[in-house]
């Protein structure tokens, strides 16, 4: 397999930095929320789930992101043909 514009993947290595920047925003509203103490608490439970389903939307956006990219590189197969 080859790529028609190989030098597009470059823009895979801002997928790291993007995940770093959702870290960073997660640690700050974790933080804003200790503050607020115990207003609208909820069972434990429905928090913990919660709280994994706040981060499938996030994944799958940079999963359609890093497919995107791969896409634009414009990947080719030769096949040999009798």
């Amino acid at each position: 397999m080859s790529f028609i514009w190989p030098w597009v993947l470059l823009a895979l290595l801002a997928l790291p930095l993007c995940v770093l920047v959702y870290m960073r925003l997660q640690r700050r509203r974790s933080a804003a929320a200790t503050g607020l103490g115990s207003l609208g608490a909820s069972t434990a439970g429905a928090a913990a789930l919660a709280g994994r389903r706040r981060h499938v939307p996030p994944v799958l956006l940079l999963a359609g992101v890093a497919l995107l990219v791969v896409a634009t590189a414009r990947p080719q197969l030769e096949l040999p043909l009798p």
